[in-house]
């Protein structure tokens, strides 16, 4: 979920509680220039944050482990 706090956003995973400011993941990620790109920030509808809600999520986790393959190649670029 992305909020308004203070002057700026901050971006909320509202299940782990945990939160960080935009700007802090990238500055083009800040409230000036994320509402320069698209306009004035606006909260969530209601009905808007029930849909979000009701769609799955659709990521895969990565893997645990990289490859042998990939390591060794890393290793022989040192």
């Amino acid at each position: 979920m992305i909020r308004p706090h203070g002057n700026g956003l901050v971006f909320e995973d509202v299940d782990r509680g945990i939160r960080v400011k935009a700007s802090f993941v990238a500055r083009e990620l800040s409230k000036t220039r994320l509402c320069e790109r698209l306009g004035a920030f606006q909260s969530v509808s209601e009905r808007q944050w029930e849909a979000a809600h009701q769609v799955p999520h659709r990521y895969s986790p990565m893997l645990v482990r990289a490859s042998q393959s990939l390591w060794k190649e890393y290793e022989h670029s040192l």
